[in-house]
């Protein structure tokens, strides 16, 4: 939730190529890159700071280091200038791990052994699916999972960017709200 907050926090309802444009004071201070977004986590990291909302308080200091520098690089990936830089990477992680789920080599990139699994069911036929159906693993086992921090991260940057481009689909009212 604290990532949906912080994403566009303080925001002064102005583009990053205006605040560039017009050398605003956020686009000095951020040296032009990504000021909105850079605000927005550095604002909202201030306010936490203030006596009684830091709620980060009962975490370790390398747990509340690990919790800001994810916040951070989630915000930073709603910046539209990173978007098709970001939906490449994503789709390279993504497609090598299909070639490697495919290939001869076993389970495959970012599937885990349920990815090992899906393949061998996905081999079967359908009346081999309906014998065995009580044994099928569930939806979540079959989810590709992320092998490390990177694909972890990258992963939640796509979830934040879909929830920050889905407003769009909305109707007027929400947005005046």
């Amino acid at each position: 939730l604290i990532h949906q907050i912080v994403h566009d926090y303080g925001h002064p309802g102005l583009t990053n190529d205006f605040l560039v444009a017009t050398s605003d004071p956020l686009a000095v201070r951020y040296n032009d890159r990504s000021p909105l977004e850079n605000h927005h986590s550095a604002a909202a990291f201030s306010s936490m700071r203030r006596t009684g909302l830091d709620f980060l308080a009962p975490l370790t200091t390398e747990q509340r280091s690990s919790f800001r520098k994810q916040v951070i690089e989630m915000v930073l990936a709603t910046d539209m200038k990173q978007h098709f830089s970001l939906l490449s990477h994503f789709s390279t992680v993504h497609r090598l791990a299909s070639f490697n789920k495919n290939s001869s080599f076993g389970g495959g990139v970012g599937y885990g052994q349920a990815g090992a699994s899906a393949m061998h069911a996905e081999a079967r036929t359908s009346l081999d699916v309906a014998v065995v159906s009580t044994s099928t693993p569930s939806m979540r086992d079959l989810a590709p999972k992320p092998l490390d921090e990177t694909e972890r991260v990258l992963s939640l940057q796509m979830v934040i960017k879909a929830a920050d481009l889905g407003h769009l689909g909305e109707g007027l009212d929400v947005h005046k709200r």
